[in-house]
């Protein structure tokens, strides 16, 4: 598979000062969901999503919600992936990840969304075998 990597524009530290620069970037996409002012900076990425009937998307958890650097590639991108299957990955320590699935839905509202699959603290040292488990048990993997 292709991969691609969403790194922020500016040189920010995500976990200085108790996660608060991610938490202001989720308070202000919470605030404005449709204004593309709202999402945080991200270096270009180069995608052609044309090529590509599935698309699975990895994402830690940050204050219950999908990160902002994904939103932002979503925001940019979500419409392209209509039809697409989707499948999400989400991990966390411990909180749930429906404000993740509900951000991707809201980002990719016309995606195919498979099960997700939800990484936490009791079950993240068998990550590998989780998704692989996944990616067959949903056929992503073909």
């Amino acid at each position: 598979c292709d991969v691609v990597e969403v790194i922020p524009e500016g040189n920010y530290d995500y976990n200085a000062n108790n996660y608060k620069i991610g938490a202001d970037q989720i308070n202000s996409i919470n605030a404005n969901p449709d204004k593309a002012s709202s999402y945080p900076a991200v270096k270009p990425v180069s995608i052609d999503l044309a090529q590509y009937s599935t698309v699975i998307v990895a994402t830690p958890l940050w204050h219950a919600r999908m990160a902002s650097n994904i939103q932002a590639l979503l925001f940019q991108y979500g419409g392209q992936m209509a039809g697409k299957r989707v499948g999400l990955i989400a991990s966390s320590h411990s909180s749930g990840i429906s404000g993740v699935e509900s951000d991707a839905q809201r980002l990719v509202p016309e995606g195919d969304f498979t099960k997700s699959l939800w990484i936490n603290w009791s079950n993240h040292s068998n990550r590998s075998g989780l998704i692989k488990s996944w990616l067959e048990i949903e056929k992503l993997d073909e």
